[in-house]
């Protein structure tokens, strides 16, 4: 009799936190929302990753943020990568 081992299957799931406008500026991103506002440092961002429909903020500490987008994901992109450039 064979011995079979079962894996799990695990998933990602994004959940929906607030939805609004999202500002960048030359020192931080500022962002309003339905629920609540918030603002973050660029200096406190190690990274972003842009993906196809949105980007992924890596920060120093705590959660890495989705921010889902419907257009304009490059240009963003690129922006926010020139500032956190600037910053450094």
């Amino acid at each position: 009799m064979a011995d079979y081992a079962i894996q799990p299957v695990t998933e990602d799931v994004l959940t929906h936190i607030d939805s609004g406008v999202i500002y960048l500026a030359n020192q931080r991103l500022l962002f309003t929302g339905t629920e609540k506002n918030a603002s973050l440092r660029l200096s406190k961002l190690l990274d972003i990753t842009p993906y196809k429909n949105g980007v992924v903020l890596l920060k120093e500490s705590g959660r890495s943020p989705f921010l889902h987008f419907t257009d304009n994901i490059d240009i963003f992109s690129a922006c926010l990568a020139r500032a956190m450039q600037d910053i450094a």
